[in-house]
């Protein structure tokens, strides 16, 4: 009863606020935006049903946000078990949705800018609404056409808009 006590405040406060953005098309806040991008893709199947079990996480009211959304193919990597133990555990699931969500418009040119003294490497550091590190880095010399986050995800497609902000898909789950 608690939890869903909390659910429910913490979803009306982000109703609240998620009008404060542009509308894209025919309206609908930035929040239901990024949750129809991830419902109309068939590859972020699970990261779209984690959003849902708790859509509060992603705040609207700070300013675009940059997902880093993980492909199904990223969820099936984990042990078995693991997204229900999530969606069964709004604290560890908040964190986890959190280490995908960075404040502001983070777009692949902003991520491939070279690093003064090093030409073709790139690095860029930032923090997640959940207050962890994220670090953005490619090597265009070692072959490495798309940034790694975290040294572990590589970016697939990514700049896919939304009227909140931008999406980049990773093949890997971040782990906060």
């Amino acid at each position: 009863m608690r939890v869903r006590t909390i659910a429910l405040t913490i979803l009306l406060a982000v109703l609240a606020v998620a009008p404060a953005y542009p509308q894209k098309g025919g309206g609908g806040s930035s929040l239901q935006d990024l949750s129809d991008t991830l419902k109309s893709n068939p590859n972020y199947q699970t990261f779209w049903e984690l959003l849902q079990s708790a859509r509060s996480i992603v705040d609207t009211s700070r300013g675009p946000i940059t997902v880093l959304a993980p492909t199904d193919a990223a969820f099936a990597k984990l042990p078995k078990g693991t997204v229900d133990g999530l969606k069964k555990d709004p604290a560890k699931l908040k964190q986890f949705l959190q280490a995908h969500i960075v404040s502001g418009e983070v777009m692949i040119a902003d991520m491939l800018a070279p690093v003064t003294g090093h030409p073709g490497k790139t690095a860029l550091e930032l923090r997640s609404t959940g207050g962890g590190k994220v670090s953005i880095q490619c090597d265009l010399h070692s072959g490495e056409h798309h940034p790694k986050v975290n040294g572990m995800a590589t970016i697939g497609k990514g700049d896919i808009p939304f009227s909140g902000g931008v999406l980049h898909d990773v093949d890997a789950v971040l782990v906060p």
